[in-house]
């Protein structure tokens, strides 16, 4: 279906990103290589100021794996990107339509990225109902 129409000139740079998943990992590597930002900036970008929030990205951990990274939607896109901070991994997902749960997909993309396999989704069983419901 259709996702409703936004005017992209009004949420800014929110809405006017326009990426694929091999431009962000071309992003990551020049932001690990001190390209973009000095290594002191990303020091900083990777140190917490207001919780788990650096300057842009968000900071976590994936077992004994420090992460960052960060997620975003505006109408009929959603996104996600997670770094492995200290193991040169990226792990992408984007879609053009904003009901997919890429919060639920990425566990099974970082498996992947780290050579694990994903977990199976589990069958559900059927819910019998009364017709009159």
């Amino acid at each position: 279906q259709r996702a409703g129409f936004i005017d992209m000139r009004i949420p800014g740079a929110a809405g006017a990103a326009v990426s694929t998943a091999e431009d962000l990992l071309r992003w990551d590597r020049a932001l690990a290589k001190n390209v973009v930002i000095s290594a002191e900036s990303r020091r900083r970008m990777l140190t917490p100021e207001k919780g788990n929030y650096g300057y842009g990205t968000m900071l976590g951990e994936m077992g004994a794996k420090k992460t960052d990274g960060h997620n975003g939607g505006i109408d009929g896109f959603v996104s996600l990107f997670q770094r492995f901070t200290s193991d040169g991994i990226a792990v992408v997902a984007l879609a053009n339509y904003e009901d997919l749960p890429v919060d639920l997909v990425m566990p099974g993309l970082t498996k992947l990225a780290l050579g694990q396999p994903p977990d199976v989704a589990q069958v559900r069983p059927e819910i019998q109902l009364d017709d009159s419901v």
